[in-house]
């Protein structure tokens, strides 16, 4: 629909064009940017705060969405890299 870009993609999707991996206390607001950009170009895009509900095994069900995704993006910050 015309609104696509404005909604947030919640729940799990059978497939991603995209899987944004980031640390929480780290990339947190890049890694929002980045998926509100790439969800405005009508790609699917997998980020753990919108994707993940509540309750479900967070590992299984980020292996699954991994596994399902074309291209995988980590993000890193530079504290990471000097460690």
């Amino acid at each position: 629909t015309m609104y696509r870009a404005w909604l947030p993609a919640l729940g799990m999707h059978d497939a991603y064009d995209v899987f944004i991996s980031y640390r929480q206390y780290a990339n947190s607001h890049f890694a929002l940017k980045l998926h509100s950009h790439l969800e405005a170009e009508a790609m699917v895009v997998f980020l753990d705060s919108n994707n993940l509900e509540t309750g479900v095994n967070f590992k299984r069900a980020f292996m699954k969405a991994i596994s399902v995704s074309s291209v995988a993006c980590p993000l890193v910050s530079a504290g990471a890299i000097e460690r």
